[in-house]
């Protein structure tokens, strides 16, 4: 566990080799933070041998900080002193070796002395033992060895961030500044794209939470209810008009001394086939489109979107991209239905209808012409042959132009825009689970480009959790951009049954 503040005037630090190697030289530490009048810094073997590790690797980044550390120890053996005096006073620091210290007793079971920051930790409560009027702590700025210390109950300090060296300008460190900047200066002469997933309202999202409404299937009793509901509002006629019950129309003032009027009845085949066909047919395929009613309101019902925004911020266009679209998990995406087929959404757009019922036959009144040839003559007499000639020739140039010059023109397919994005293997008019575009050029510079996606989920769990995942590959870019968004779909069930008794009353 950590040290607390000690009214002794001495305290004996047992030092982590990062003391030597991070920080900054002894004679320039803070000591007096420590809040005594006496540091006594002890190194111990596993510590000398790991400088002496660090002093052997000329690349390495430790090598000159070690070699220093080394020649610092080594005057205490070559001038025969107990201690070297690194800062006379406020507070006074000394440095001490303790070659022989090491640990002992039961807490030499819970070490590993093979690790050498073990066998530091394990010298702590050995130091203790061999000066009993000392304080004594762990000084480091591991983690490592600040977790075993207290896993054991031995007190320790952790080495202040600030204590630290700044990064070393070594020839490796050197070699890694102008890697990194190499490389930047390559990424800044790619194109760079950012990419954010948004929502159907625009706002950048990092995940997509929707609740979606089902519609439960009918069952044959709630058909059956249905059906007979209709059959009261639209019962089969069995008045096929007669002259007393079926109004006359008037005729206009300037046809009426050429025509006169009759009853004509019902054409008994008719009404055999109003009977016997066409009104069973009407029950039979209104029942039908009961069954399907929930797979239709399902299809029109509005789903949860998610959209991705994509733009190139370099300093060139991208070259041979390939934008790709992963839905995983249960997820699946198609194209909304402005973007889709035009025939899936010409069919969504129109109001939904149930079967409409037959037209029963009726009797009808007609008008049967009486010199009609005489009537005819005094309606043209007021025209010039040459008018009724280029009225004639007006009608038939029309059909010839509407019937036969349109077909014979040529399809003229749109030519390929190396700007653009084309759908690569198929156009997601239905669920996908993989989709991707092509762009040959994708400019710099200018407005974003938008790629919307509305969601399904497969199987009855009434909870779909999965993600989708957008990645932009181009052949003049290093690394692809990725972005994968979560995606939580809840699902609730809502009857079929009220819109069926709606789209039977509205008819």
């Amino acid at each position: 566990m950590p040290s607390e503040e000690t009214d002794q005037t001495t305290l004996a630090v047992i030092a982590d080799t990062n003391l030597f190697l991070e920080c900054q030289p002894l004679d320039e530490l803070p000591w007096s933070e420590l809040g005594v009048d006496h540091v006594r810094i002890i190194v111990t073997r596993a510590a000398q041998r790991e400088l002496d590790n660090h002093k052997k690797n000329r690349n390495g980044r430790t090598f000159k900080k070690a070699l220093k550390a080394v020649q610092l120890l080594r005057t205490l053996v070559t001038d025969d002193v107990d201690e070297l005096v690194i800062q006379k006073e406020t507070p006074r620091v000394t440095l001490s070796l303790a070659p022989l210290l090491k640990p002992v007793g039961e807490i030499v079971d819970s070490l590993d002395l093979a690790v050498p920051d073990d066998v530091i930790v394990g010298c702590v409560p050995a130091y203790a033992t061999q000066n009993p009027t000392e304080s004594v702590v762990l000084l480091t700025h591991d983690s490592g060895p600040m977790a075993t210390a207290k896993a054991l109950n031995i007190e320790y300090k952790a080495i202040p961030d600030h204590w630290l060296l700044p990064p070393q300008n070594d020839p490796v460190a050197r070699e890694n500044i102008r890697l990194r900047d190499e490389l930047k200066t390559l990424q800044r002469q790619e194109p760079d794209f950012s990419l954010v997933a948004i929502d159907k309202n625009g706002e950048t999202i990092e995940g997509l939470e929707a609740s979606i409404e089902v519609y439960e299937e009918l069952s044959e009793t709630e058909i059956e209810e249905l059906i007979e509901r209709l059959k009261t509002l639209h019962p089969r006629v069995t008045d096929y008009g007669s002259p007393e019950t079926t109004p006359k129309p008037e005729l206009p003032v300037s046809f009426a001394p050429f025509s006169v009027l009759t009853f004509e009845p019902a054409d008994p085949k008719q009404v055999r086939d109003y009977n016997d066909r066409k009104y069973p047919e009407w029950i039979d395929k209104t029942r039908i489109s009961l069954r399907r009613l929930h797979s239709e309101l399902n299809r029109r019902t509005e789903r949860p979107a998610i959209g991705f925004k994509a733009q190139n911020h370099g300093i060139r266009p991208a070259k041979g991209c390939l934008i790709q679209f992963d839905f995983n998990g249960p997820i699946f995406g198609c194209l909304p239905k402005s973007e889709g087929d035009d025939t899936d959404e010409a069919a969504s757009e129109k109001p939904l209808r149930l079967p409409r019922p037959p037209t029963a036959p009726s009797g009808r009144w007609v008008s049967q012409e009486r010199g009609a040839r005489q009537a005819i003559d005094n309606l043209l007499s007021g025209l010039s042959h040459q008018d009724v000639a280029r009225q004639i020739d007006r009608a038939l140039y029309a059909d010839q132009v509407t019937d036969h010059i349109g077909p014979l023109l040529p399809h003229m397919p749109k030519p390929h825009n190396p700007d653009g994005f084309y759908w690569k293997d198929v156009k997601p008019i239905s669920p996908q689970d993989t989709v991707a575009l092509t762009c040959d050029n994708w400019r710099h510079g200018i407005d974003p480009e938008f790629f919307d996606f509305v969601l399904y989920a497969d199987g009855d769990d009434p909870h779909a959790e999965g993600a989708v995942t957008c990645e932009i590959h181009a052949e003049n870019v290093s690394s692809p951009v990725k972005l994968t968004v979560p995606v939580s779909l809840h699902f609730v069930t809502v009857s079929t049954f009220d819109s069926a008794i709606e789209l039977i009353e509205r008819r």
